[in-house]
């Protein structure tokens, strides 16, 4: 469970820069109070974590989606788990908090625990 929280982490920190990295027609830029564009949009990023969730597994693709309202939909490449559904919030100049809760299923298919990502 520690394991999918670091690489969710891992991937919101990843998305936030590479929002702030991306190559768009438009520079980013503060405005006038100085904050900074919210994460808008959707990423696609390679998590690379530092406890791998698995042996030889040192890469992972993960797929987020921050939306302008404050929603977060992201997945991180387990097949076991559901996508993460939550919301994000600025809680300085270029910092973002994320909460969100998926679930987990067993080898039936059916629910047997939820995550939830900080």
């Amino acid at each position: 469970m520690r394991k999918r929280i670091v690489l969710l982490l891992a991937a919101v920190a990843v998305a936030v820069l590479a929002l702030l990295a991306s190559g768009q027609s438009k520079p980013l830029t503060a405005n006038a109070e100085g904050e900074w564009p919210a994460p808008q949009g959707s990423w696609a990023m390679i998590v690379k974590p530092d406890i791998p969730p698995a042996p030889g597994v040192t890469e992972i693709l993960n797929l987020a989606t921050f939306m302008p309202d404050g929603g977060w939909v992201s997945s991180d490449g387990y097949i076991t788990d559901s996508l993460a559904h939550g919301n994000w919030v600025r809680i300085g100049n270029r910092q973002f908090a994320v909460t969100a809760v998926g679930l987990s299923f067993g080898p039936s298919g059916h629910t047997e625990a939820t995550f939830k990502v900080r």
